[in-house]
């Protein structure tokens, strides 16, 4: 009985206090990267926080997510001043100097604990 009411317990815990693990590799990410570069693609963007603190490094942002509504809702806390485009779409195509991938450093941790 206990553990089936665990999901509506998450689910209201997650909407008074919103939390995404990836956000613990923010820091790492930007410490890998240079100063200053002209582009950057942020696939599967998810809430847009690393395109947004990425946008005082670089010339532009490409924020890309598959999900629609988790796009919108990125628009929602990025001021229109910042040089960051939030698009529901497919991974951009073209030259890219940068890529980040938060879920690979994220899952490196616990591929290697499975071992």
């Amino acid at each position: 009985m206990f553990f089936n009411s665990l999901p509506a317990c998450f689910e209201r815990f997650n909407a008074a206090c919103p939390w995404d693990h990836d956000t613990l590799y923010h820091c790492w990410i930007l410490g890998q990267l240079p100063r200053r570069f002209d582009r950057a693609p942020d696939v599967g963007s998810g809430s847009g926080d690393l395109a947004r603190l990425l946008s005082g490094r670089v010339d532009a942002v490409q924020a890309v997510d598959s999900d629609p509504v988790i796009t919108a809702q990125a628009h929602k806390p990025t001021p229109s001043g910042l040089l960051v485009t939030l698009t529901a779409a497919d991974a951009p195509a073209g030259l890219l100097q940068v890529f980040l991938a938060v879920l690979v450093k994220s899952m490196l941790g616990v591929w290697t604990h499975m071992k």
